[in-house]
């Protein structure tokens, strides 16, 4: 209860999902039903919004999807970009973000105060808007662009090198990211 209590209040957006596979990295073996007990049990509620996946409008044409069928499982094989504005207390600025599709990882970012941005495959990407945004962006009083880029700088970089992904067998981005190219140069 101790080391959930310690990983909770340093990331309160962490479920018993993201604890246990934090907890492992620590070396702490515990199990998802465990921690989700224990969690019940203390009180901790994870601090996130449930995901509200926007509906086409009827009258839009549908594109076909460019990777339907593709086994994304390599790093540099697809990358994707997206763009997402940050609420600052005089406004809003843009973030921008380019992701590798397979490993998750964050490869640039930057913030813009004027311009658009489109974005073409952001199903990867979207996930790091909200995870962001509930991670970072809105535990936190942003004043204006300084402030703003050093909490993001913060949030990827510990979103590239701690944060476990289900998807990744629980590792970060940076080691799934690592891991290939490290065995492609072995081989």
């Amino acid at each position: 209860m101790k080391a959930i209590d310690r990983t909770f209040t340093i990331y309160p957006f962490f479920g018993s999902r993201q604890i246990r596979a934090y907890l492992r990295r620590e070396e702490v073996v515990v199990g998802r039903h465990r921690v989700r007990r224990l969690m019940r049990l203390m009180a901790l509620e994870a601090v996130y919004s449930r995901p509200q996946n926007s509906q086409p409008h009827p009258e839009h044409k549908v594109y076909p999807y460019l990777l339907k069928g593709t086994m994304i499982d390599r790093p540099y094989q697809v990358w994707c970009a997206d763009i997402t504005y940050i609420p600052v207390r005089h406004g809003f600025l843009y973030l921008v973000a380019i992701m590798d599709c397979a490993t998750r990882k964050v490869l640039a970012w930057r913030i813009s105060m004027d311009g658009r941005g489109r974005c073409l495959d952001n199903i990867f990407i979207v996930p790091l808007w909200r995870s962001l945004k509930q991670e970072a962006v809105y535990l936190t009083e942003l004043q204006g662009g300084f402030q703003t880029k050093r909490v993001i700088q913060q949030w990827i970089s510990f979103y590239n090198t701690e944060r476990p992904h289900s998807a990744l067998e629980h590792q970060t981005p940076a080691e799934a990211y690592w891991a290939d190219k490290n065995e492609k140069q072995a081989a």
